[in-house]
This record gives structure tokens, C-alpha cells and sequence, in this order.
């Protein structure tokens, strides 16, 4: 997955959620909260837009309707902050249209996102969905994540994932990704957890230990 970095945005983990014969659905994650909107076109030279979605999020999902089926479309992301007047752009990215209709199936949606039993090294990630779905989780220090849990593959609608070899101190971005049964994939927001500081080994002091030897001594004698 390309990831392009300017002054402005960080553009990551582009993805084809779902395809139709007439319909894709692009995400991707920004660092930090954006706009939404997508060039695409069956060549290079693109020749579309979707219309731009103003809604400033980290975690971005635009659907392009009306296309052709059987199809090769090229695309890239645009997302730029408030205040920045030039979209940071991706690298080219491709799909293809099916060549004839199926069932739509909506994608799951993610209902709650919770981080329990938070320790120094670790914290357990529980979220709910409304239909049956695998369980991963995305983290690391930033909302660029770098590190995911191993996927579970098995197909349920309460999610529990466990996170170790944490730092201590430390606080930790994090997203849940969900995939159903037609491979539709859901994202929720960001969210955040702080470790809580490493327990330190507790030395006795050697002058209270040489005092303790000496009684020790006296009391033999």
C-alpha cells in the first residue's frame, strides 16, 4: 500500500473496500483530519472527480458510482487539511468493475470500540459489529499505525483482541478492522490508550542490609 508523505497530510492504507459492476469503494487514512475526494478514469489522464466531501476525518470512505462494467479504472486520493489550499495527492492505483451484477451486501458497521484491562505491557481491544466478522486490530504510536494483531478469521459479532510486548508510559494509536463474509472491509476511527508505568525492582538499601548482617552476627555469638 503506497503511503505519500508532504508538509501537509500523510496519506496511508489506500484499499478497494467493495466492487460492483458500476461502483468501487476506496478508503484510505490521513494522520491528521482532512477532506475526502477521488480522480479517477479508465486511463492516466483520469478525467473524473467524485464530489469533494468537506467532512475534515482520518479515516476516509468515498464510493464512485456510474462506472462501466468490466472495466480497468486508474485513481488517486486527494485530502487536504483545513486551511491548506493544494490536496496532497497519491501514486496511481487501479480496479476493475465486474463484469456483471451481485447481490450488494452492506458492509458491517462497527457499534462500539472500547480498550480494557490497560497494564504496562499490554491492553485488550473489544468492539462490537452489527453482522458477523473477522477481528484484527491496527496500532502503534501514531495514526500511522506500522503493527497489526493477527487477523481472526473467525466470524462473530463480539471482538476481543489482545495487544503485547507493549512500552510502558506509552501512549498507543489505534484502529479495529472488521471483514465479513463478502470481504467487505470496515474501519472504525482512531482511538488512544496510555500504558501505565513499569513496576521498578525494589532494592534494600546496603547500610539497612549491613545492620541487619551485623545483628544477625551478635545474635550467633
Amino acid at each position: 500500500t503506497p503511503t505519500i508523505q508532504s508538509s501537509a497530510v500523510i496519506i496511508s492504507a489506500i484499499d478497494t473496500a467493495s466492487i460492483t459492476s458500476s461502483t468501487a469503494t476506496i478508503t484510505w487514512h490521513t494522520d491528521i483530519p482532512s477532506d475526502s475526494q477521488i480522480e479517477y478514469g479508465d486511463s492516466e489522464n483520469f478525467g473524473s472527480l467524485t464530489t469533494l466531501s468537506s467532512t475534515l476525518t482520518t479515516t476516509h470512505s468515498v464510493t464512485i458510482t456510474h462506472l462501466i462494467p468490466n472495466t480497468n479504472y486508474i485513481y488517486r486520493i486527494k485530502s487536504k487539511p483545513v486551511g491548506a489550499t493544494v490536496s496532497t495527492i497519491s501514486t496511481n492505483n487501479e480496479f476493475n468493475t465486474l463484469n456483471h451484477s451481485i447481490p450488494v451486501i452492506a458492509p458491517a458497521n462497527i457499534i462500539s470500540v472500547s480498550s480494557n484491562e490497560v497494564t504496562s505491557t499490554g491492553a485488550t481491544i473489544n468492539w462490537t459489529t452489527d453482522k458477523s466478522t473477522t477481528s484484527q486490530v491496527e496500532y502503534g504510536l501514531g495514526t500511522n499505525y506500522g503493527t497489526a494483531s493477527v487477523e481472526s478469521s473467525t466470524m462473530q459479532t463480539s471482538h476481543s483482541v489482545t495487544l503485547t510486548d507493549l512500552e510502558p508510559s506509552t501512549t498507543y494509536h489505534f484502529r479495529v478492522r472488521s471483514v465479513d463474509e463478502v470481504s467487505s472491509i470496515t474501519f472504525s476511527e482512531d482511538y488512544t490508550f496510555t500504558t501505565s508505568a513499569g513496576t521498578s525492582p525494589i532494592h534494600l538499601p546496603i547500610a539497612i542490609t549491613n545492620l541487619i548482617i551485623g545483628a544477625e552476627d551478635a545474635t550467633s555469638v
